[in-house]
């Protein structure tokens, strides 16, 4: 076990906020939720080393501070308009928790990946401490994602939570460019900050794109596609707060972090966010504002946009030579190839394991539904669509319901396009077993709550 350089300061940091300021601690869990290359304590070597991310620590510390008081709380005020919601996470939970007995019933029989990489060996699926792990940090996510969503049953909450999380985005975006700088200036990149996981899939932070010999900017995260998928859901977000007129922070604010949002996606040059911008401008042609059904200028912008990004395929070499690598030839690429390997081989792990799959987080998986299908099978992926659909439901009840009403503040309209970008992003490409992916589920049921209870003051007034 090994301690970091920001695990030395973050780890009394903790301690102190647990005794003299726990209401930091939740500020803590949600900023350092995109953080997935950062680790305060190292263990393990080789492929089987991991690392204890900042977000865990605060966010354990922070349930330790809520299970008394708020778990009471929470059972007196199981409000009507967030039960089915939270039944229907805790249902796909039990699913998952289920599928981990599969372990135990396979005992060896099956072989399975050892890494997601191209250098992976085959070992046998037995039961050990790593599955236990699994259900631990399934059991984890699923306690802190319902306090969040207790926690933001109220605008001013609810607002405050996503300033925090867009803050945090912002200072991803800014390390991200500073990373970007420091490559084409040739100054080394202090990767011993942030990009310290002794995990080996932790290490793309040096990553160049071949055919333009730039780098494939990572900030904080594993790898760019993680990034790509964090900034595209915040840049949802921001996009209808300018686009409704309900601001995060201010005006100007917003529209600057919306462009920084963009532009470092951009840079990430992961096809996972470029098809996701792709997808989220689409949507926006089809989501009528808050404040009117038929906004004009902000339709013309997204075409502007659109029309933009073709010519300059067809202009400009540089953007030419990203798109084919990344987008268009993208089939000739070392990790499309790493991709095809493991959607093969869950693919084989599902058709043998069907119902239950192999368990939950037990082979690696390159995206939700093949994945989940490999991993918890038809049950648990039924459970998750379930869960999903029920949210993005409600959610645009919710904000056409607004609209009718001509409400210009509702949540539900920002993490309907949210919830719906990122499903697609990971639907491309990864698991749900990441921070950001449960901060966002948990605001969207949040929103859920919020806007039936603005639904029933409506009809009550």
């Amino acid at each position: 076990m090994e301690l970091t350089p920001i695990g030395w300061f973050l780890i009394p940091l903790g301690i102190i906020l647990f005794i003299v300021r726990p209401q930091w601690l939740y500020v803590m869990t949600l900023f350092f939720a995109p953080f997935s290359a950062t680790s305060i304590i190292n263990t393990g070597g080789g492929e089987s080393a991991s690392g204890f991310t900042p977000y865990l620590f605060f966010g354990f510390l922070f349930l330790l501070r809520e299970c008394g008081s708020s778990i009471f709380r929470m059972k007196i005020r199981l409000f009507q308009s967030i039960k089915r919601p939270l039944y229907l996470l805790y249902l796909f939970a039990a699913v998952c928790l289920t599928s981990l007995v599969m372990p135990l019933i396979i005992h060896g029989r099956l072989d399975v990946m050892s890494s997601p990489g191209l250098d992976y060996r085959l070992v046998p699926l037995e039961y050990n401490r790593q599955i236990f792990n699994h259900a631990l940090r399934l059991v984890f996510d699923i306690a802190l994602t319902t306090v969040i969503v207790y926690r933001n049953l109220d605008l001013k909450s609810f607002y405050a939570s996503l300033r925090i999380y867009i803050s945090s985005g912002v200072f991803v975006c800014l390390w991200g460019l500073m990373q970007f700088c420091l490559y084409i200036l040739r100054i080394p990149y202090p990767a011993y900050i942030f990009n310290n996981s002794a995990s080996p899939n932790a290490l793309a932070y040096g990553a160049v794109l071949e055919s333009v010999g730039l780098l494939r900017v990572s900030s904080v995260a594993i790898e760019p596609s993680f990034l790509s998928r964090v900034l595209v859901g915040m840049l949802a977000i921001c996009i209808v707060s300018v686009r409704g007129r309900a601001y995060i922070f201010q005006r100007h604010t917003d529209i600057f972090i919306i462009g920084l949002l963009f532009f470092t996606t951009l840079l990430t040059t992961s096809s996972t966010g470029y098809v996701g911008i792709a997808i989220l401008l689409v949507m926006l042609l089809f989501i009528p504002s808050s404040l009117n059904k038929s906004t004009v200028a902000s339709k013309i912008l997204v075409l502007a946009v659109i029309f933009t990004v073709v010519i300059s395929y067809f202009t400009v070499p540089l953007v030419t030579n990203i798109l084919d690598s990344q987008l268009l030839n993208k089939n000739e690429s070392g990790s499309t190839i790493e991709r095809a390997v493991i959607i093969y081989n869950d693919l084989h792990y599902f058709l043998k394991y069907p119902i239950l799959g192999i368990g939950w987080d037990c082979a690696p998986t390159h995206d939700v539904i093949i994945g989940m299908l490999a991993t918890c099978g038809l049950i648990g992926l039924s459970a998750f669509l379930l869960l999903i659909g029920t949210i993005l439901y409600k959610l645009k009840q919710n904000y056409y319901m607004s609209i009718r009403q001509d409400t210009r503040v509702n949540p539900s309209i920002m993490m309907y396009l949210c919830l719906s970008v990122t499903c697609v992003t990971y639907a491309i490409s990864g698991g749900i077993q990441v921070p950001d992916f449960w901060v966002i589920l948990s605001l969207s049921i949040a929103a859920v709550g919020i806007g039936h209870n603005l639904r029933q003051n409506m009809h009550v007034s």
